[in-house]
């Protein structure tokens, strides 16, 4: 998530980076959000299971027991997968994005598929590469 009111770059407190993704500016007002998947790592994302709940009581300090219920969630088993040169990235509200393909373990024939809202920019510095991409799904090459 990519939220501009919440930076401040007098102390160096920017949040525009996360991983092997950084340069992240959003296009209009708001927040900017990015999902970035490397098929590199040949670790798909776990099943989501289903959140359960149970009641607990807290005890001790001045008010008594307090009753509350926990929320917990959880995946299931890691698999594994055949890596891939393939990059997955979904943006919203951006208007630039850099990768770093060697930390996100892609080499300069990496395949791009891009699903973004709006006009992007997708800098590859290590490839010599600058991708223009507007509204909807499109598949690059690095």
């Amino acid at each position: 998530m990519v939220d501009p009111a919440n930076d401040f770059p007098d102390t160096d407190v920017v949040a525009d980076h996360a991983y092997w993704v950084s340069g992240l500016t959003v296009r209009s007002n708001g927040l900017g959000q990015i999902d970035a998947y490397s098929e590199a790592f040949g670790t798909p994302d776990p099943a989501v299971n289903s959140p359960t709940t149970q009641p607990g009581l807290l005890t001790g300090g001045y008010h008594g027991p307090m009753p509350y219920v926990q929320t917990q969630q959880t995946w299931g088993a890691p698999a594994t997968t055949v890596p891939a040169d393939r990059l997955e990235l979904t943006a919203t509200n951006l208007a630039t994005a850099t990768i770093d393909a060697a930390r996100a373990r892609l080499d300069c024939d990496a395949t791009l598929q891009l699903n973004s809202d709006g006009p992007i920019t997708i800098t590859i510095p290590e490839c010599d590469r600058t991708i223009q991409a507007g509204a909807g799904e499109s598949t690059w090459g690095f």
